[in-house]
């Protein structure tokens, strides 16, 4: 993880029969930040159809709507925050105000305003499906 301070936490999961369930709370994730006070992040509803169309493209499987806000809860723990922005993500900050980015092995998780308003691929070589 990122930062000395940085933890990303999230709901607990169980995955039964390939149908994600979840177990604790609301659809509600959050990390600390670098002062230690917990940033409340909700997932919208373009953030999980964008997971679910990026996840076909990338891995060639469908998944549901389900799976997909239930592989962001389990992935968004994982990703690291994004501190040296690259061109593109400098100018989405000039037009949208401020936005956060995380980023595991394969998506980038996309945070404004405590909330994930998208998901994109991160993984090398495959950016271009964006």
């Amino acid at each position: 993880m990122s930062g000395k301070n940085t933890e990303l936490v999230c709901n607990v999961l169980e995955l039964e029969k390939g149908v994600a369930r979840q177990i604790i709370g609301n659809q509600m994730i959050f990390y600390l930040n670098s002062n230690g006070h917990r940033i409340n992040i909700s997932i919208t509803r373009h953030a999980v159809f964008a997971f679910k169309v990026r996840y076909l493209l990338l891995f060639k499987k469908p998944i549901s709507l389900i799976e997909a806000q239930a592989n962001i809860i389990y992935r968004f723990p994982l990703a690291d925050r994004v501190s040296n922005l690259s061109g593109k993500e400098k100018i989405r900050i000039k037009r949208h105000g401020h936005s956060l980015y995380f980023r595991d092995s394969d998506f980038t998780f996309i945070i404004h305003n405590g909330a994930m308003v998208t998901v994109e691929i991160s993984k090398k070589g495959y950016r271009v499906l964006n």
